[in-house]
């Protein structure tokens, strides 16, 4: 029990404690609004999934897999990906514009304002499944957390204390992406300049991570 909950608390802060990991999920996350924790947990299934293969190819071939090669080369790819879902972010927020819906309640007229886009819409959670699995294989800093692994007596707890890492760190986004649906919601109901101001500041952010990956 205590290997499970270890390996819980160490997915979960690991994937909150990443900068590269909140600022690719949360332009996605964003644009889904509503529907942002499915957003979360498809990168959180799929960040655990490449952190399996990367623990068990460290378990099972630690002498012969060149991992951290693996690890390098998936950096860079990651820091490509950040750059492109940067500025697909922007794309989508220069397009926004406001519609507004007038109608009447008892005899009182209301103005609802809504935001849309000129840009077709898409389901970006197939994207954040691929995004996930990227960042599950790229860097060291998981490899840091699964280390316990390692040390447990026996390949059965190793495999529980992975697999409890990846529910970790799939509930830790479900929250963020959540979080950021939330504001998004809020500030697409408030006004277009807030809205606007967030999305670019989610884009900005992937791209300055995704430069920073790739020159790193």
């Amino acid at each position: 029990m205590f290997t499970i909950s270890a390996g819980l608390l160490a997915g979960f802060i690991h994937v909150l404690i990443g900068p590269d990991h909140l600022a690719a999920l949360a332009p996605m996350a964003a644009d889904q609004r509503h529907r942002a924790w499915i957003t979360g947990f498809r990168w959180g299934i799929g960040h655990s999934l490449g952190v399996l293969l990367i623990g068990t190819l460290v378990l099972i071939f630690r002498e012969i897999i060149p991992v951290d090669l693996i690890s390098t080369y998936s950096e860079r790819v990651v820091g490509v990906v950040l750059i492109a879902i940067g500025i697909w972010a922007l794309r989508k927020t220069m397009n926004q514009h406001v519609h507004t819906h007038p109608h009447s309640h008892d005899g009182k007229d209301h103005v609802h304002i809504h935001i849309h886009t000129s840009v077709p819409k898409h389901r970006h959670t197939h994207a954040a499944l691929a995004v996930g699995a990227l960042h599950g294989l790229a860097g060291s800093s998981h490899i840091f957390g699964i280390l316990p692994a390692l040390a447990l007596p026996s390949f059965t707890l190793a495999v529980g204390y992975i697999t409890a890492f990846g529910l970790g760190t799939v509930l830790g986004m479900v929250l963020f992406s959540s979080l950021i649906g939330k504001l998004s919601t809020h500030f697409s109901s408030s006004t277009l300049f807030l809205y606007k101001g967030f999305m670019t500041t989610c884009a900005i952010t992937a791209i300055l991570i995704g430069g920073y990956w790739l020159m790193g």
